[in-house]
């Protein structure tokens, strides 16, 4: 067995990188961006003819921390910056077998404009191979040629009425949130420490009277520590659709930021995977709580997730 001591410490005030966070440096420029609604499209089948329809679900999402999930829990990649400023990401096809059961993920692409009066729209667009629609009471399933073929468009213009999309704009980092990230470093063989930034400052106490992205001020949060070993437990964690379940070992948990103290964990050292994390969760947020972590990789690293700091839970490798 071995034990390793979990700190969160107070820390000196100065600013982060985006880099810092594991994102390209062309995101800065939305660092305070705060994503406040949304438009999700729809389709069925009526009368024999493929109807698209509009739905505007609740939605608040710090940009940065969105992207940042989009690029390393979905596997997005950032292409770059194109000459008309938009942001580009693309996401790759990922086909794998998990636990006997072979898996499709189609690929799709992630755009970030914005408007002259300041409006920013990502919209996600999926070149769905298949899709399964409420026909007459009933679940059918379509290929995209045939669904394509129902509507008298083409598959291309199919995925083009799919698209969903997300808008925000910019607040002012003293007086609202517009990011939350958390770093996880190893001060000592056996010695971890968290370090919460909020604006890309480090957070020591709390947010103050900084307003979340759902409107709410003097927002109350836990603080988790958690130990994940490979463990039988059947606890799902993060990490995208092809990741394994390492098993939730222990969790320790602080009613508040300030009452973390120092936390010990044992784990069998046997285990081919160990990984820390350090989960901040802003609670009660009526449904809408907002969750950021920050990872360490002890054990089960390869060249995709090398040990030590980790930007999501690493991956086992597919069955």
């Amino acid at each position: 067995m071995r034990t390793i001591i979990l700190l969160l410490m107070p820390i000196t005030m100065w600013a982060q990188s985006v880099t810092d966070f594991g994102l390209p440096l062309a995101l800065d420029e939305v660092k305070h961006i705060v994503l406040t609604s949304q438009r999700v499209n729809t389709m069925r089948i009526s009368s024999g003819k493929l109807i698209t329809s509009a739905t505007t679900p609740g939605f608040s999402a710090y940009a940065l921390n969105y992207l940042h999930g989009q690029i390393h829990e979905n596997g997005y990649v950032f292409q770059g910056e194109q000459s008309d400023g938009t942001l580009l990401f693309t996401k790759a096809a990922i086909d794998f077998t998990y636990n006997g059961v072979a898996y499709h993920i189609d690929p799709s692409t992630m755009r970030m404009t914005r408007d002259a009066q300041g409006l920013w729209t990502i919209a996600i667009r999926a070149e769905t191979s298949s899709y399964k629609l409420l026909v007459n009471r009933k679940w059918v399933t379509y290929t995209a040629a045939q669904l394509a073929a129902i509507g008298g468009i083409t598959v291309d213009q199919l995925w083009n009425r799919d698209i969903d999309y997300y808008y925000g704009s910019a607040r002012n980092p003293q007086t609202h949130i517009t990011s939350v990230f958390v770093l996880v470093n190893r001060t000592a063989p056996n010695t971890f420490t968290a370090q919460t930034y909020v604006n890309m400052l480090p957070m020591t106490s709390g947010y103050g009277n900084l307003v979340t992205s759902y409107n709410k001020t003097g927002v109350s949060y836990v603080v988790r520590w958690k130990l994940y070993n490979d463990c039988t437990a059947t606890n799902a964690t993060s990490g995208g659709y092809e990741a394994g379940n390492f098993g939730l070992c222990e969790l320790r948990q602080g009613a508040a930021y300030s009452e973390v103290n120092a936390q010990t964990f044992s784990w069998d050292s046997s285990r081919e995977y160990v990984t820390i994390e350090c989960q901040i969760e802003e609670t009660p947020a009526q449904g809408k709580n907002f969750t950021t972590s920050g990872y360490w990789v002890v054990q089960g690293c390869d060249a995709d997730d090398p040990c030590g700091r980790a930007w999501r839970l690493p991956r086992k490798p597919v069955q």
